[in-house]
């Protein structure tokens, strides 16, 4: 009996591991929602604080950014970002304003816009880069932070801009092990299946005694 509960468990550590080991590598996608009208918000007027209803020409200086960070992304890394958002601009024709995309506070793109052209202005950026580690934060594992940082500065009294929430982050990378519920499932069938097992041997051990 021993021998067969021995197999049994053996068994079963060794399923929960081939299910594990067939999860590691496997590609997966993450949306979040950024930015929202909690994403902080640094600007060289008003100081810091949240974005808000957004839509305004507050910002007009090099490094005014907003960010949020997202935890439980089900993602270990990502190495492609798809990012869908919307500015308001109330700077002068003319002027270009640039701005950087960043995770993590690496940078994996660039966008701008010209001045005086719209008062609002729709980007759908798709961006590809190295490998960019998740880490576990206050919100929990998987986490990644999300800037848009301004890398230019508009001229004074030629006007501003700012970010409107609503937008979407979407990543793709490789699964976490903290998303994959399968081993676990599997380690309960295996362990019936198993179990199973040795009470049909013990059947068989009684009827050929």
């Amino acid at each position: 009996m021993i021998r067969s509960l021995s197999a049994a468990l053996v068994c079963v550590a060794l399923l929960v591991m081939t299910a594990a080991q067939s999860q590691a590598g496997v590609m997966a996608t993450a949306s979040v929602g950024f930015p929202t009208e909690n994403s902080f918000v640094r600007d060289g007027f008003t100081g810091n604080g949240v974005l808000g209803a957004g839509g305004t020409g507050n910002h007009a200086n090099i490094g005014d950014y907003v960010e949020e960070t997202f935890g439980n992304t089900g993602l270990a890394n990502t190495t492609s970002s798809r990012w869908q958002f919307s500015m308001s601009d109330f700077t002068n024709p003319g002027i270009i304003n640039t701005f950087d995309a960043r995770i993590n506070g690496v940078t994996v793109g660039s966008y701008s816009f010209a001045g005086g052209v719209s008062q609002s202005h729709a980007f759908d950026l798709n961006f590809v880069h190295a490998p960019i580690a998740s880490y576990t934060s206050v919100l929990g594992p998987d986490s990644f932070f999300f800037t848009l940082i301004a890398t230019s500065s508009v001229p004074v009294n030629n006007g501003g801009w700012d970010w409107i929430p609503g937008g979407t982050v979407t990543l793709s990378g490789m699964q976490s092990a903290n998303a994959v519920p399968e081993p676990a499932s599997l380690a309960i069938f295996a362990f019936g299946a198993c179990a199973f097992g040795v009470t049909t041997y013990r059947r068989r051990r009684k009827v050929n005694a």
